[in-house]
């Protein structure tokens, strides 16, 4: 981010540790492979909060300087400057660049491996596209903290919950669907004159509240009427529905082990987890899932809605620590 030559980066958090350590229990966090049906003997589904969401993008010093505004408690309980909404979309497409970066990697292992793509080529494709689209996204809003810009970001959705959540996330997801089934992004669009646009979304527990945020950037129209959505419906209706984004499009999620129970049992957060943009088997269509036909998609209302007071932690229920 600085431009300067860097001989090691430093373990970035893809959530602020801030938000980490009010939910952890015994300084352990559930990740989101607990809700996704997975053999624990095969991946982790926990981890101490110190190593948990990171990834080696960011030298130290951008890693220390340019993401103190949001990772403050004091700030982010505040209304959000343009800065701070900024920093967020930076760290987002940031994670977003390391994860397609390591994709890449794996999708000639997997296809020697395992025969697990019906066309790998096209989404190798896909996949180069949205790297050069993440590259282009960190130095757009790179600049507008660079150049302190103003009034560039329209918020969707924010409240400062008066109680612990279970749930920390942050992510840029693009969404193929607005509240109504309405069509927004063409996710499956290869022309590289489409530009796929990005909404924003924050779940950030804190000791005593929960700040729940959803932004995106005025350039993309495409989620105006989505806006109107969420400003006509109640904030019960809201907080449900980005419940539901976070386990239908992003794996940048962690838990509180109190819902723990809920996670492992409930086969609707099992179903949902493992959808891709409504698809099952994580989006990897073959003729063995009949490529998804006749498949039912999980709904907002089909799952628990853990961003709900009736699941929110009390002080009593957590003991916090460092491992």
């Amino acid at each position: 981010m600085c431009g300067k030559e860097q001989s090691s980066f430093c373990n970035s958090h893809s959530v602020p540790q801030m938000c980490l350590r009010p939910i952890a229990d015994k300084g352990k966090v559930l990740y989101a492979s607990s809700a996704m049906g997975f053999d624990t003997g095969v991946v982790d589904v926990d981890g101490g909060v110190n190593n948990s969401g990171t990834f080696n993008y960011i030298c130290r010093e951008c890693d220390a300087k340019f993401f103190q505004d949001y990772e403050n408690p004091d700030n982010i309980i505040q209304p959000p400057t343009d800065k701070i909404l900024a920093e967020i979309a930076v760290k987002n497409m940031l994670l977003q660049l390391n994860k397609r970066a390591n994709e890449q990697e794996l999708i000639p292992v997997l296809q020697r491996e395992l025969g697990m793509y019906e066309n790998p080529d096209d989404l190798s494709k896909i996949k180069t596209l949205d790297q050069k689209e993440y590259e282009e996204e960190v130095l757009f809003h790179q600049g507008i903290v660079k150049n302190n810009k103003l009034g560039e970001y329209q918020i969707l959705f924010r409240k400062v919950l008066p109680y612990k959540v279970p749930i920390a996330a942050q992510s840029a997801i693009v969404l193929p669907y607005d509240m109504e089934g309405n069509i927004l992004n063409e996710i499956y669009n290869l022309d590289e004159s489409v530009r796929m646009q990005y909404m924003h979304i924050a779940v950030l527990p804190l000791k005593d509240v929960s700040v729940v945020l959803a932004f995106y950037h005025k350039r993309d129209k495409l989620y105006r009427k989505l806006r109107h959505q969420i400003n006509s419906s109640s904030q019960e209706k809201v907080l449900q529905y980005i419940n539901y984004l976070i386990f239908e499009y992003t794996e940048n999620v962690y838990f509180s082990k109190k819902i723990e129970a809920e996670l492992k049992n409930n086969k609707m957060i099992e179903k949902v987890s493992q959808e891709a943009n409504g698809l099952p088997t994580f989006g990897h269509l073959s003729v063995y899932n009949m490529f998804g036909m006749d498949y039912e998609a999980v709904k907002p209302e089909d799952i628990p809605n853990f961003l709900d007071e009736n699941w929110a932690i009390k002080e009593e229920e957590n003991t916090d620590g460092e491992e």
